[in-house]
């Protein structure tokens, strides 16, 4: 889920479309704004790089030892 959504956040962020809504695909890349490209997009991104830090860290802290 985190790599999928913070890839999604970044594509949105770079090309202002992001590829899990078919954006990219259906409508090709938008010129944005960086205030909007941040706004739209840094939620992606955080919520993204939140679940790959749990997935992969925090998980392996707390997974049974045996």
């Amino acid at each position: 889920f985190g790599c999928v959504y913070g890839l999604d956040g970044i594509v949105g962020l770079l090309l202002g479309q992001g590829f899990l809504d078919g954006g990219i695909f259906l409508h090709g890349p938008a010129v944005l704004d960086l205030a909007t490209g941040l706004g739209a997009n840094l939620p992606h991104i955080l919520i993204g790089g939140t679940a790959v830090l749990i997935g992969f860290v925090v998980s392996r802290r707390y997974a049974p030892q045996g």
